[in-house]
Order: structure tokens, then sequence, then C-alpha cells
């Protein structure tokens, strides 16, 4: 087997190409490799605090806001920084849901949304705070839940 390692300054995400003549146990065994390398990566996130860094678990996460160029994520374990982009984290996970330029927000700790307030929409959280979507934001959240 030959493994190539290219660097391509066009594409936005990683690439794995695996070529072969066939399809065996190595084959099926590398590619069952890959899929959980993914799965597991896409369910634990870093957190630093202070000197400390932590695996901060993606269901544990109410939500994540950008304040100064850092990005927070909050916890019920409590605030954390990451290096991750708001970008990055918004198709992270198929719970998280972009309510603003600086806020996403994790879909099942959302306790009740309040729709009172004119043209906007505000995310009461299962930890009590409450965040607003902007309001070019709100037909994409509407459309989300189907309102």
């Amino acid at each position: 087997m030959k493994i190539k390692f290219e660097i391509d300054n066009s594409l936005d995400d990683m690439e794995i190409i695996i070529r072969s003549n066939k399809v065996d146990k190595e084959s099926e065994d590398i590619l069952s490799i890959l899929e959980n390398y993914k799965k597991d990566n896409k369910n634990i996130i870093l957190g630093y605090r202070d000197y400390d860094i932590a695996p901060i678990d993606v269901n544990d996460i109410y939500y994540f806001s950008a304040n100064e160029k850092k990005v927070f994520l909050i916890t019920n374990k409590g605030v954390y920084e990451t290096k991750m982009r708001l970008y990055e984290l918004e198709n992270y996970n198929e719970n998280f849901l972009r309510i603003s330029n600086s806020e996403i927000v994790s879909v099942k700790e959302i306790d009740k949304l309040d729709l009172k307030y004119s043209g906007t929409i505000m995310f009461l959280m299962k930890n009590g705070d409450e965040l607003y979507a902007s309001r070019r934001r709100i037909s994409k959240i509407k459309e989300y839940f189907n309102i």
C-alpha cells in the first residue's frame, strides 16, 4: 500500500481519496477507521480555561458566544474558550443553530422561544440565559422550526 499526502491550498476542507483495484478487507478497514474518526471527533470540542484544557462533550454545550475576537462555549460545567471560529462551529453538529453574528445555540438546550418582541425572537435557554436572534437570521430560524 502506498500513502501519499498533498497540500492543496485551493481546498476548503480535507479530502481523502482511496484508490484501489478492488474492495477487500484492508480497504473496508481503512474506511471504517476514517468513519469512526470522523464520528468520534464531532462529539468533543476542546475548551480552554486559564491553563487547563478540557474535552467538552457537544451535549454539554448550551451555546457559543463570540466576544472581542474570542469564541466562548457556555456549558453546564462553566464557560470555556475554544480556538474554533463560529463559522466552523455553525455546521459542526446538526443540533447547532446560528441565531446572530456572535451566537450559535444548541437546539437541544432551548427551553422556549418568545416571539412577542416586535420582529425578533428571544431564546430562553435551559440554563436561564436569554439570547436574541438578529433580524437578518429570523427567516432561517423560522424555517428551521417551521414557524
